[in-house]
């Protein structure tokens, strides 16, 4: 899979769920780069950031369309906007389908399965949630958020400050990606303590 972002904290999170999974992922952080990344390593898919500086995604879908090989690519369009004019513009040019931001593992992972045709092997649920209570236990809130990318945690806060609490869900989960004890975060979340969870991201400004 080539995940194209010019943020290196999208590409992280990107990446930790795909390679998680099993995928092989390159990574690029514009549209001519993820140009000459189709023409060397021909992906089997490709999430593409819409907005880019230099050459967007948009223009970008369209070239690899163009180009040898390039009709038959999934290319996903990754987009925070929230206007359906992105969406429609980011078909337009060529993607196969959209994905908004913040999005969670299975809407990522499901979108793939249908483009690519596959199917998961999961591991059992139980031995997933049985892990996570001594993290929660062992692992003060405060340390993980020193372990977050600085991007990532910006969002958080945005979210928590709106009481967004399926975008900021969203985001902790990109975050046990990165780092499994930022499960601890989920806590205050699912208590809706916004204010106090704004309180433990903001602790990093201040240390």
């Amino acid at each position: 899979i080539l995940v194209v972002d010019d943020r290196e904290d999208n590409r992280t999170i990107l990446t930790s769920f795909l390679t998680r999974a099993g995928f092989r992922v390159q990574e690029v952080g514009n549209g001519l780069e993820a140009l000459e990344a189709f023409e060397r390593w021909q992906p089997q898919a490709i999430l593409m950031d819409m907005k880019m500086p230099e050459m967007s995604g948009f223009e970008a879908t369209r070239r690899i369309r163009a180009a040898r090989g390039g009709e038959r690519v999934p290319i996903i369009a990754i987009s925070a906007s929230a206007y359906d004019r992105d969406n429609a513009e980011a078909l337009a040019a060529g993607a196969t389908a959209f994905l908004g931001k913040p999005f969670r593992a299975p809407e990522l992972f499901d979108l793939l399965g249908r483009v690519l045709g596959l199917t998961y092997a999961y591991a059992p649920e139980d031995e997933f949630q049985l892990s996570f209570p001594a993290l929660r236990a062992a692992v003060a809130a405060a340390d993980v958020v020193r372990r977050l990318p600085p991007g990532l945690r910006r969002e958080m806060m945005e979210a928590a400050a709106q009481a967004h609490f399926s975008c900021l869900m969203a985001l902790i989960d990109q975050a046990r990606l990165i780092d499994p004890t930022a499960a601890a975060l989920s806590g205050p979340a699912e208590r809706f303590d916004y204010p106090g969870l704004l309180k433990i991201l903001r602790q990093e400004d201040h240390s």
